[in-house]
């Protein structure tokens, strides 16, 4: 799979109408090739009643597209595991004004009836609603075995949210996951740890204040921990709260700007299909964590020799996080500050003036990019690797030094950026301008002895150095709304009257 992306071989384009067009608004995902979306196929009980009724799965590799699946009663929310035949249906239960249940039920995708592995066909999670959230945030996920629910407020409401750690098969409850803030994102590392992206309090006097993010990793504890037999019905505040085995800081920010948000731009492919073929791989753990930081100016604090608004992309290599996990074993919980690890395991890219239509997405190490072309008909495409072993055997394998080949960037006070800015519209372009007429493919490449210095943005002039490479196809790609890497496929998305893949 990897040589072929660094040399975008690419077979002939298939198209596929996943879903039915007539439905309108289906909620889907693409997971280990198969493009999986819930609809509602009767008539809604109320005004914004978004409930679904059915599920679609359609194998990309096919052209066929089987009937949906029927359910039984309307659910909320859905997530499916393909390789494991699961499809979690959630419905949320407003019982009283202090208390929320999850409904968990653990269905076949085939069938619909109750999932042969999980001991109990339905689960019951309580949430103690101190908020009275009337429209909470709820999200789950599942990696082998474990199954997240995370239940958080509006913005508006509190602060706050809850993380529920299931066993989905053993049906018990491992523990929870408490944050003060409802913006923290949350993602599997690999089937042993969790992590949230979250920001820390500036001080114990002002927790709603923060200057600075960073990553949280929790240790997720085995059923044996707790000896519990299966139970159908969970108090989540009944049980322990996790607390972090190992917190990575990032920068603390300079007074002249303040946090405006934050979220994870990683696709959640663990335990999805890595690449298809007489052998089947499945992603077992995370390679590269993608971060997005926005910030803008503090109230009083505008200074007009620096933007307003910016953007950042981090691109965090795992490595050194594995390193640090099996300390935490031996020496216990870890806090380190962003000068004893960041440098080395991160590449930053700054955007100041022209955000991209699009948020940067990491599937494993890669992450797609794209522009229009000067007739605004096509695409130009490239592909980012972040994956330090495959960048470092690519120098080695073409006798390119391990330096920058590419542009430097754009300026940043009195330091630079890699900007953004340099992979899109005119760069991305640009790159094929001065390609062989033969040349299938432009690649560059960062090495680690090139960093890249963000400042003044921060306390202190923020470096990294992790070595990555931007590989481009010279012929342009037919217009698409969207890219997706989807194991050894890449799937482009184009809106008609509803999203079609080819």
């Amino acid at each position: 799979m990897i040589p072929a992306w660094l040399n975008f071989r690419l077979s002939p384009a298939t198209q596929r109408h996943p879903i039915n067009p007539n439905i309108l608004h289906p909620d889907w995902e693409i997971r280990s090739g198969v493009c999986v979306g819930g609809f509602r196929g009767s008539e809604k009980d109320y005004e914004g009643d978004y409930r679904i009724d059915h599920i679609q799965v359609t194998d990309l590799h096919s052209s066929a597209v089987p009937p949906p699946l029927a359910l039984k009663d309307k659910f909320d929310h859905f997530i499916v595991d393909v390789i494991q035949g699961l499809v979690v249906l959630l419905e949320y239960i407003k019982a009283s004004p202090t208390l929320t249940f999850a409904r968990v039920h653990l269905r076949h995708i085939t069938t619909g009836q109750p999932h042969p592995l999980a001991r109990l066909p339905t689960i019951t999670v309580r949430f103690q609603d101190l908020w009275r959230s009337p429209d909470p945030d709820l999200q789950i996920m599942t990696m082998a075995n474990i199954l997240l629910i995370r239940y958080g407020a509006p913005k508006n409401v509190s602060d706050c949210c809850v993380t529920a750690i299931l066993d989905w098969q053993s049906c018990v409850l491992l523990g929870q996951i408490h944050s003060e803030t409802v913006d923290a994102d949350l993602a599997f590392l690999d089937k042993c740890h969790i992590f949230l992206y979250s920001s820390l309090p500036r001080s114990a006097t002002n927790p709603r204040e923060s200057n600075q993010v960073a990553l949280l990793f929790y240790r997720i504890p085995t059923p044996t921990s707790y000896q519990q037999l299966p139970n159908a019905d969970f108090d989540v505040h009944s049980y322990p709260r996790l607390t972090p085995v190992l917190i990575l800081e990032l920068p603390k920010l300079h007074d002249v700007y303040k946090l405006r948000g934050y979220t994870l731009a990683s696709e959640q492919l663990l335990g999805s299909l890595a690449y298809r073929g007489s052998t089947k791989v499945i992603y077992s753990h995370t390679t590269t964590i993608a971060l997005q930081l926005w910030l803008r100016h503090s109230s009083g604090h505008e200074v007009e020799q620096l933007p307003h608004r910016i953007d950042l992309c981090i691109f965090v290599n795992t490595g050194r996080i594995f390193d640090f996990l099996l300390e935490t074993r031996k020496q216990g919980s870890m806090r380190v500050p962003w000068s004893q690890w960041g440098t080395a395991a991160t590449r930053w890219f700054i955007d100041i003036h022209s955000p991209l239509a699009y948020l940067p997405t990491a599937y494993g190490s890669l992450c797609p990019i794209w522009d229009l072309d000067r007739h605004r008909m096509n695409q130009f495409l490239s592909i980012l690797e972040f994956n330090p072993q495959i960048t470092r055997r690519h120098i080695y394998t073409s006798g390119k030094t391990d330096g920058k080949t590419g542009s430097e960037g754009q300026g940043l006070a009195s330091g630079y950026g890699s900007n953004m800015a340099t992979f899109k519209n005119p760069p991305v372009s640009s790159r094929v301008c001065d390609a062989n007429l033969d040349q299938d493919v432009v690649t560059e490449i960062v090495g680690s002895d090139t960093q890249t210095i963000i400042d003044p943005v921060f306390e202190e002039p923020v470096v990294s150095s992790l070595p990555y490479m931007v590989v481009t196809r010279v012929k342009p790609m037919p217009r698409h709304s969207n890219w997706f890497i989807e194991g050894d496929l890449l799937v482009g998305t184009v809106s008609i009257a509803n999203d079609h893949l080819s």
